[in-house]
């Protein structure tokens, strides 16, 4: 039979059905209708090319959905069989073999177009076990160095509506990728943010705050410890250089990048100001100068106080100098003392730029990323009950109750510490390479 053959059977069968729905379902003749047409569908998808609009086809299938379909389109419905062995063997080998993963709306629009053909079951089981695993390993394959290299969110977003918390899996490994691709950046680079802020409305808090503590915060700063904040430093290049750092303010929680800055920067303008003023300076450079590195800062940003606070202080010392006050009652040495003193009385303990409670996973994927190991779970593999990971191809275990990691050696489990961690992937590095 052709396909047009088969159409006109299956109106048949939709007679039947409308007419007789309690002995249609009970004599199984679902099931006869689709023997019935196999024979003429198989022969059509093996002709067809899979995402190509092919109209009498997916017109057949719509409506065998409408007569074979039983149910809510469990594997055992027999229109769900029907699809397994005809489109659905097509499209699982040509998603797996020859769809580019990095062109995402070529798959997405087949599958709207083809909404009506495939029922839930049917449509979750190519979106897990065919699309899903083709965008892991082009995650796995994804090179940000690579001239031209797509953007990772680009082709993997699209599809957060359609698999949401399944991509979850797919996320340390896109973490790790992102870390790389920062640590290969130069710090003027403008499109790094772009790269790495979609990220931040898709994984959790804690998962985003471990990116910027590990991959983030330290770039940032180092180039504010290297700043030289000192007279002439629009001549130098270092108003850039402070660009280079709040132009990352939409992806670093504002309380870590204001706990940069009143670390390493607003201190050490504070004191190049009052060695400034102490030398009896052109007052018309000095207030070039402040509105300098005053222009740097956003609206947003100059509205957290120790931003606005910290340039009040330097408006204070300003006018005092310029009113022949004795400016020494600003030394900003003083408050610096004063603050380590507070610090030290409270007895608190500052992290680097952004806070969480560290499981001893937490510390493995940072260290991970730090060293440059990627660390995934091993899917299905479990160790005393414990998840099975692999850290730069190194099979491991973490106990976090006893905070130990374990590793399985020559066929034996035994403990071992981060830095005979780290020994082990590089040796597995070299020996791949």
């Amino acid at each position: 039979r052709s396909l047009g053959e088969a159409a006109e059977l299956l109106g048949r069968f939709r007679d039947l059905r409308e007419r007789y729905p309690t002995e249609f379902v009970s004599f199984d003749v679902g099931a006869i209708a689709s023997n019935a047409i196999y024979p003429a569908l198989e022969r059509a998808a093996a002709a067809w090319k899979p995402l190509e609009e092919c109209p009498d086809l997916r017109e057949a299938l719509e409506l065998a959905a409408e007569v074979v379909r039983e149910g809510d389109g469990s594997v055992a419905d027999p229109f769900s069989l029907l699809l397994r062995d005809t489109v659905c063997f097509q499209l699982q080998r040509y998603v797996g073999q020859r769809w580019d993963p990095l062109d995402p709306d070529e798959l997405i629009g087949f599958l709207d177009r083809w909404a009506k053909v495939f029922p839930g079951d049917i449509r979750s089981h190519i979106l897990e076990e065919v699309v899903l695993p083709r965008l892991a390993k082009a995650v796995d394959a994804w090179n940000p160095s690579t001239e031209g290299s797509v953007p990772i969110h680009v082709w993997v977003h699209p599809w957060l509506p359609f698999l949401d918390s399944r991509l979850q899996e797919l996320y340390p490994a896109v973490r790790h990728k992102l870390a790389g691709a920062l640590k290969s950046r130069e710090p003027s680079d403008a499109t790094a943010p772009g790269l790495v802020s979609p990220w931040r409305s898709v994984f959790d808090q804690r998962a985003w705050d471990k990116l910027v503590a590990t991959a983030l915060a330290p770039r940032l700063e180092r180039i504010l410890v290297g700043l030289d904040v000192g007279p002439g430093a629009q001549g130098r290049g270092q108003f850039d250089r402070l660009r280079w750092v709040l132009m990352w303010s939409h992806c670093v929680p504002t309380r870590a990048l204001c706990a940069l800055l009143s670390k390493h920067f607003f201190p050490k303008l504070l004191r190049a100001l009052y060695a400034w003023l102490r030398a009896n300076p052109d007052f018309g450079e000095v207030a070039e100068w402040y509105e300098g590195w005053k222009a740097c800062f956003g609206e947003d940003l100059e509205a957290q106080d120790v931003v606005r606070d910290s340039f009040n202080d330097c408006l204070v010392m300003m006018n005092a100098a310029v009113s022949g006050d004795d400016i020494s009652l600003y030394d900003p040495s003083r408050a610096e003392e004063e603050a380590r003193r507070k610090e030290a009385a409270r007895g608190t303990r500052t992290a680097r730029s952004t806070e969480f409670d560290a499981t001893l996973k937490d510390l493995v994927e940072s260290f991970g990323i730090e060293s440059g190991f990627e660390f995934l779970p091993k899917g299905g593999r479990f160790n005393k009950s414990l998840q099975v990971y692999s850290f730069g191809g190194v099979s491991i275990t973490l106990d976090n109750r006893r905070q130990a990691i374990e590793a399985l050696l020559e066929g034996k489990w035994g403990p071992v510490s981060l830095e005979r961690l780290r020994q082990l992937a590089e040796a597995r590095q070299r020996a791949a390479a």
